[in-house]
């Protein structure tokens, strides 16, 4: 499997909210070689509240392939996790180019 690393995308089975299936989070950070924290990624789009908690992917964006999400969804800075590495079981893409720009300018959790 892929080592995890800041802007990479993972699937994982994590609780978020209510639920506990197989979703995208994002890697925020690493520490050390055992752990990362991550915040989900979510599809939901009647729970988008905007940038003040949720950073948009908009499946239009020219960088939003590399993400190897399949549609537009948002990350949720409110639910911040800390996982060991062997929980994110899926590699699925990185935040690349002005979207990682503009996703670290928009972090508040650092």
């Amino acid at each position: 499997m892929r080592r995890p690393q800041v802007l990479g995308i993972f699937r994982a089975q994590l609780q978020f909210r209510k639920c506990t299936d197989l979703r995208p989070w994002i890697v925020i950070d690493v520490r050390g070689e055992k752990e990362a924290v991550v915040l989900p990624i979510s599809a939901q789009m009647d729970l988008y509240e905007g940038p003040g908690h949720h950073f948009l992917l908009d499946a239009a964006h020219p960088n939003f392939l590399e993400t190897g999400l399949r549609r537009t969804c948002y990350i949720d800075d409110r639910f911040p996790v800390v996982v060991l590495m062997d929980q994110l079981v899926e590699y699925r893409g990185r935040l690349v180019g002005e979207l990682a720009t503009s996703f670290e300018r928009w972090g508040g959790w650092t």
